[in-house]
């Protein structure tokens, strides 16, 4: 099979170090062939794939060459919606990885996505806040209603404003579009995982694990989710499902990104109130499949997707 398709099966079934490899196969393969309208979609979902193992930097370099910021080849660019979804989601690594103001460096990427979405400013005088804030209240076309939510999501975001988690509740209801950033089936899993990130830092765990659980029924096989519901878990003092969920998040990520997870791990390990010797001696040789017998699944067996919007209501999110 070609590498790029190698590097979806990979992905869908959980071989993430894997999928990374065939992606960059794949990459290497259509420079060579300069088949520019398949190798720039690559760097995009590369990009996705390293913000689903929760390393952004890494996603920002692939974002970066599918935007034409960095690295491009010369004279050769994306397709206008191939640079739209790269500058969308390379806004959202900002968010962590900001090199000094997240509010103007993710402002600024922002604008560049307008630009690449046909929606100028109005006059010198309109900011990015105010560009999306109006598209979102005029008729947003069906197929990029997901993209729009989500962007004013993280405007509400760096300006600290309450207003996010409904922008992102939003997305989530927005019609499915194969041609948009997050109206594909392969984001509902992010905005899930988002939302429940803002339900976190509102100090609402009860509402984030319920997001994160919607997450990962959509897609078993998220790092970053597990990794962020294994710290509201611990803010809950559940330490041993915490574990429990850190502990399937570094089973999952390749060798060079897991020492990020394994503190965490650790300390869920001594923070149960039950101590267990056998456990204890799994983390600290960092035994991941010792680990993954002891504390068993993240999800109970036949756990199921439930309604979003009902899901929505109960979170106090109307949309």
């Amino acid at each position: 099979s070609s590498p790029d398709k190698e590097a979806v099966q990979c992905f869908k079934s959980g071989k993430l170090e894997d999928a990374v490899s065939a992606y960059e196969a794949a990459l290497h393969k259509t420079a060579q062939q300069q088949e520019w309208s398949l190798h720039f979609p690559l760097w995009v979902e590369l990009g996705r794939l390293f913000m689903d193992l929760n390393v952004d930097q890494l996603a920002i370099r692939c974002l970066n060459r599918a935007a034409g910021i960095s690295g491009a080849s010369e004279g050769i660019s994306a397709e206008k919606p191939v640079r739209r979804n790269a500058l969308l989601l390379r806004a959202i690594c900002l968010l962590n990885e900001a090199e000094a103001d997240p509010l103007k460096e993710v402002s600024d990427c922002l604008g560049l996505w307008l630009d690449a979405c046909d929606r100028p400013a109005k006059g010198d005088q309109e900011g990015v806040d105010e560009r999306i804030a109006e598209w979102r209240e005029s008729e947003v076309e069906p197929a990029l209603a997901a993209d729009v939510a989500v962007a004013h999501g993280l405007m509400h975001l760096v300006h600290g404003r309450e207003e996010a988690a409904k922008a992102f509740g939003d997305a989530i209801l927005a019609a499915n579009s194969a041609a948009s950033c997050f109206g594909c089936e392969r984001a509902t899993a992010t905005k899930w995982n988002m939302l429940a990130a803002v339900m976190s830092n509102r100090k609402q765990p009860e509402n984030a694990l319920s997001a994160y659980q919607q997450a990962l029924v959509l897609q078993p096989h998220y790092p970053r989710a597990l990794v962020n519901r294994g710290i509201a878990l611990q803010s809950m003092a559940n330490a041993r499902s915490a574990a429990a969920s850190f502990a399937n998040a570094v089973e999952l990520m390749p060798d060079w990104c897991a020492p990020l997870v394994w503190p965490m791990l650790k300390k869920a390990v001594e923070d149960d109130p039950t101590p267990d010797a056998t456990l204890a001696e799994a983390a600290r040789d960092e035994s991941v499949p010792k680990l993954r017998e002891l504390l068993g699944p993240v999800l109970t067996s036949g756990t199921t997707l439930a309604d979003a919007r009902s899901t929505l209501k109960s979170m106090g999110i109307k949309c």
